[in-house]
């Protein structure tokens, strides 16, 4: 959370509330610890910004099992574990609505 500081600064400058918490996101009860800690403090989530990443300095064809298996944990894990963690059944995140729209014949707003 440490990074998170400016964020946070920003947002209650523009009248908001922020609260910032670290998570392993490939651990989905270290997300879910967070998610806990975040509403204990603040109430239901509602805006969250997953800045997790895994980042290799080789290109994918060269890094090993092992590091393949921790970017896609982090990505594509992560990614699962936050959506889970928000506890609102009618979320549905931009890239889901981008994906459902472009098997569709209407790729048009709604």
């Amino acid at each position: 959370p440490e990074h998170a500081a400016t964020g946070i600064v920003a947002i209650e400058a523009a009248g908001g509330r922020a609260v910032a918490a670290a998570a392993d996101v490939r651990d989905p009860e270290s997300v879910a610890r967070a998610f806990d800690e975040v509403e204990a403090a603040a109430g239901p989530v509602t805006v969250l910004v997953n800045n997790a990443a895994g980042n290799f300095t080789a290109r994918a064809e060269e890094m090993s099992a092992n590091a393949w298996r921790s970017v896609t944990q982090i990505v594509l894990d992560g990614a699962n574990w936050l959506r889970r963690g928000l506890r609102m059944p009618e979320f549905v995140p931009v890239a889901d609505q981008i994906a459902d729209r472009a098997g569709s014949s209407d790729a048009g707003p709604e």
